[in-house]
């Protein structure tokens, strides 16, 4: 599977907002 840089940028942005999406979640129970 091959990625080009801009694959990876959108890949890593999406998980970062998944990520924080979930720790916002936590943090405000």
């Amino acid at each position: 599977m091959r990625c080009t840089e801009e694959d990876k940028t959108s890949l890593g942005s999406y998980m970062l907002r998944e990520e924080a999406n979930h720790w916002w979640k936590n943090a405000r129970q």
